[in-house]
């Protein structure tokens, strides 16, 4: 198991006659406890379950080579704003991402972003 995820290991969970591992994308972490967290790409379903174990209702993704798994969408709100790898996001981006951020803390939703690299 890699480093940054020794805080947040994947675990086993049972619930009814089924047992399901989830387990955080790499580099999972809080960004503003219990309301903003980030990581990279949430690839796979049990990714997925571990950001909705952790309260997670927002998806924002910065790449569009890069989408959630495809489970994401029946069970979260998500969102793209695609921002050119390696490049700054454009004060619309900005202004975009934030709106996202002020409707999901209105709404009591936790919003966890996402990227190809390091964009904002």
């Amino acid at each position: 198991m890699m480093t940054s995820r020794k805080d947040h290991s994947c675990r086993k969970r049972v619930q009814e006659e089924e047992s399901e591992y989830v387990c955080p994308p790499w580099n999972f972490s809080w960004i503003v406890p219990g309301e903003i967290c980030g990581s990279a790409w949430p690839e796979t379903q049990a990714n997925i379950d571990y950001l909705r174990s952790e309260g997670v209702g927002v998806l924002v993704s910065l790449s569009v080579e890069r989408q959630p798994h495809r489970s994401a969408k029946k069970i979260m709100d998500c969102h793209l704003i695609p921002v050119e790898e390696f490049e700054d996001p454009s004060m619309e981006q900005i202004t975009q991402f934030l709106d996202i951020c002020d409707k999901a803390r209105q709404d009591k939703k936790v919003l966890r972003k996402h990227t190809d690299g390091d964009k904002f």
